[in-house]
């Protein structure tokens, strides 16, 4: 019988310490999932940033051309170019 209250005393133990285990991972767990949105947020407002950054690059090079006595073939030529630095950038945001 003494054997009996004795594992039943363990088990009761192991219960006991498991359940505290589980909470504190939960609390863990609601923590990490807490950082990860925040963390997600950070990146869509650098995403954006990023974008607006790239516009405007793309505006002050677009100016600095128009503004610069150059044949139309040059300028188009040069836009051509800054449409692929656009889209690589792009690629390079949505990896």
């Amino acid at each position: 019988m003494q054997d009996l209250k004795l594992l039943l005393y363990q088990t009761e133990n192991r219960v006991l310490l498991l359940t505290e285990k589980y909470n504190s991972l939960a609390d863990e767990n609601k923590q990490l999932k807490e950082k990860i949105a925040a963390l997600k947020e950070e990146i869509n407002i650098l995403n954006i940033k990023n974008k607006e950054q790239a516009e405007n690059i793309v505006n002050y090079k677009l100016k600095s051309i128009i503004t610069e006595k150059q044949t139309t073939k040059d300028i188009k030529l040069k836009i051509n170019e800054l449409v692929r630095d656009i889209d690589a950038c792009l690629k390079m945001i949505d990896e």
